[in-house]
């Protein structure tokens, strides 16, 4: 099908060191753009691990769809106050987050929206698993929401070089906890957390590679909702980490999958996404061999 027409281009106000105050007093720092309209629009959260000023994509939100956008460096990152830990405090200050924008101006009717990549895409799953009231769309990117199991010791390996080099805050916690303990239980989000998160009604949009080594955790969280009645799609394309974003994935690039998906969700939007029509399932996978996209009604395929 066509692609959607391109939205109009909006003015946007770019606001540095907005300092937003936890519930145990903390401020995290936050760089905020904000596009002049006259009617709300919703407003996306993007909880960035490496700080606000590592990756100014999230502002096409704001220029292209509307949206106001809020990048909050976690915890202990960048210039925001308190110990950076490893998934420790993104549940709680998440929730906070989401609560604290829906009460801004700028985000007028309340709805939240969070995508990220990579550590912000854990993010996602992470605060999902506290139930915003107002939250109501996810886009997690080469994700997990299990990463003890995906992403730190996966099938029982010891982290590797790779893993080794993500510094004090993540690697160091996460050694110290070699076997799956209660430390754990805190970090992963399970199979009935997952499920809870799936009544909540709010929608769910996955996306990564099939040579990405996170996104497995990303798919086997999707199954999990997808199979407790959850509002969820996924999109896996053939590429690594980080493919997803820049790639076309079936009949449009990510970029319009997720302004669907968050119209959809954020305004009401009724389009593509939920029309029933141009998504013939609620998985897109890329298949090797024929080099293909193909939709599927679930995950894993039935003939798997």
């Amino acid at each position: 099908p066509p692609p959607p027409k391109p939205a109009p281009a909006y003015k946007v106000t770019t606001t540095e060191n907005v300092k937003i105050p936890m519930r145990d007093g903390i401020k995290l720092d936050a760089l905020l753009y904000t596009p002049e309209r006259k009617k709300p629009a919703g407003c996306i959260l993007v909880f960035d691990g490496y700080g606000w000023s590592f990756d100014p994509r999230d502002r096409r939100f704001a220029e292209q769809q509307g949206y106001a956008v809020l990048n909050v460096s976690m915890r202990g990152i960048f210039e925001s106050e308190g110990q950076a830990g490893l998934y420790d405090d993104f549940s709680t200050d998440g929730y906070d987050l989401v609560e604290w924008m829906a009460k801004q101006p700028w985000c007028a009717d309340g709805n939240v929206g969070i995508f990220g990549s990579s550590l912000p895409g854990i993010a996602p799953w992470q605060i999902a698993n506290a139930l915003p009231p107002h939250l109501k769309a996810i886009a997690p990117d080469v994700a997990c929401a299990d990463c003890y199991n995906y992403l730190w010791y996966p099938g029982g390996t010891l982290p590797g070089p790779g893993r080794e080099d993500r510094g004090d805050h993540e690697y160091l916690a996460a050694i110290k906890h070699r076997d799956r303990d209660a430390w754990w239980d805190k970090q992963i989000v399970d199979d009935k957390e997952l499920a809870a998160i799936a009544k909540s009604g709010m929608g769910i949009m996955i996306s990564g590679g099939f040579q990405d080594y996170i996104t497995p955790g990303n798919m086997a969280a999707f199954t999990t909702v997808h199979n407790a009645g959850g509002k969820a799609r996924m999109m896996v394309e053939t590429g690594a980490h980080f493919g997803a974003r820049t790639s076309v994935i079936g009949p449009w690039h990510h970029e319009t999958h997720m302004d669907l998906f968050f119209a959809h969700y954020l305004r009401g939007e009724k389009n593509a996404w939920s029309d029933g029509k141009t998504y013939k399932g609620d998985a897109l996978i890329w298949v090797m061999g024929p080099n293909k996209f193909r939709w599927e009604k679930a995950w894993p395929i039935a003939d798997a």
